[in-house]
């Protein structure tokens, strides 16, 4: 049985399991950037992210500062580097704190 050690970060739990050839929606690239297929938007929609709030992996794409949408291969996917992958969730994972820290009394 294999024992994965994952970091504290979300952004470089994702990179662990992204390197681990874990995920079925999100690989490398030959370039070493990172690709996410459709899939991803599934996956999502099943934990209850709803079709308005990201109704297209180009929609997601946009939420990725510097990321490209656009076909590899034959699917279409985005590309982006792991820099511009983690300072996403960075920032989601900064603003979820600003949130929590701001409800209730001042």
């Amino acid at each position: 049985m294999m024992v994965y050690l994952l970091p504290n970060e979300i952004s470089c739990r994702l990179i662990k399991l992204v390197d681990s050839n874990l995920l079925a929606d999100i690989k490398r690239a030959r370039d070493k950037n990172i690709i996410i297929h459709r899939g991803l938007l599934v996956e999502l929609y099943k934990y209850g992210v709803s079709n308005e709030q990201l109704p297209n992996l180009n929609a997601l794409a946009h939420c990725i500062p510097g990321a490209k949408y656009g076909k590899t291969d034959i699917y279409w996917a985005i590309d982006c580097t792991i820099a511009q992958l983690a300072g996403y969730f960075d920032n989601i994972i900064k603003a979820a704190a600003e949130d929590s820290g701001s409800s209730g009394s001042p």
